[in-house]
């Protein structure tokens, strides 16, 4: 008797421990379909966190300059400007503005030097683009920069003065104040001939400056609203978005600075590049949702692309 109870608790521990490994097997299976099927599934960006390290607590990116020389790019945020490394995406250090948000930046090739805009406090602060550390402000209200190459001069447009401040790239000192027309809003540099352009958006017109002498030449009538201002090397010619006034790019010759088309384009032209290799310029029609292509050469559409989706 005492052999038969001892088989049957026997028998009853074998069916306990084939129970249990069928179990174990079974969550181990169910653990691996979980797995593959997270694997399957397509994975979507949940979140971005900001975290709290010394190069973070910035907003708003809204301008970029790149430096060739430490091959670094500056981003315009709120309150400072961000600068990231140009081979491997990192972030390498963040240079407080204590102001408004940084509008518009400039690189200056010749002092390895980045010029940040506080548009709201009105001040523009110089970057050493060796150290990425402020070495000087200068009390000037800039809405947007430009860069003459040959007398190293970094030029500022104030649209509520109407007037363009001209600074000193060695010195970091204002050498001019040039009155242009009625609230300027954008520049360009012509290198062939050493000429500043200022788009005048309420006046209409484009103020021609001499990069010498910082002098006015001439003011280039042009349609509507002139905004923005591209310079295409390969033709000499500067091309001006009119705006939504007018929703036109106007085109003047570099030498002599007179009219030579005016293009209808979509609606409310904003930003402009060069494509020089085809020699195609860009323009940006920023409510019609297209982009019009314009022949470098015979200044005609070639195309128009559209940007908006379904």
């Amino acid at each position: 008797m005492a052999i038969g109870m001892k088989r049957s608790s026997s028998g009853r521990n074998s069916t306990s421990h084939n129970r249990a490994a069928r179990a174990g097997v079974l969550l181990r299976a169910l653990a691996l379909v979980t797995l593959l099927a997270s694997v399957a599934r397509p994975q979507y960006l949940e979140a971005t966190i900001k975290l709290p390290d010394t190069l973070g607590w910035l907003d708003w990116p809204l301008s970029l300059v790149h430096n060739p020389q430490g091959n670094k790019i500056y981003v315009g945020c709120g309150d400072g400007v961000l600068v990231i490394d140009g081979a491997t995406d990192q972030r390498l250090a963040r240079i407080r503005m204590t102001g408004g948000r940084v509008h518009s930046l400039c690189y200056n090739p010749k002092e390895n030097k980045v010029y940040a805009a506080d548009l709201a406090r009105g001040y523009v602060f110089v970057i050493a683009g060796a150290t990425d550390s402020v070495i000087a402000s200068i009390g000037v209200v800039s809405y947007a920069f430009c860069y003459n190459s040959a007398n190293n001069k970094v030029y500022c447009v104030t649209p509520d003065e109407n007037r363009v401040t001209v600074i000193d790239g060695a010195t970091n000192s204002v050498v001019a104040i040039i009155d242009v027309g009625y609230w300027p809003h954008g520049l360009c540099y012509n290198s062939l001939n050493n000429k500043v352009y200022c788009a005048n958006s309420v006046s209409g017109d484009v103020t021609v400056l001499d990069g010498v002498t910082d002098s006015v030449i001439s003011t280039v009538p042009a349609e509507g609203d002139a905004w923005y201002l591209y310079y295409c090397s390969g033709n000499n010619k500067v091309y001006c978005a009119n705006g939504p006034t007018s929703n036109s790019v106007t085109v003047i010759e570099g030498a002599s600075d007179s009219v030579l088309a005016t293009i209808p384009v979509g609606t409310n032209p904003r930003a402009l590049c060069y494509n020089q290799q085809d020699n195609r310029i860009y323009c940006a029609n920023f409510s019609s949702g297209t982009v019009t292509v314009l022949d470098g050469a015979g200044d005609s559409i070639i195309a128009t692309v559209g940007v908006q989706t379904g």
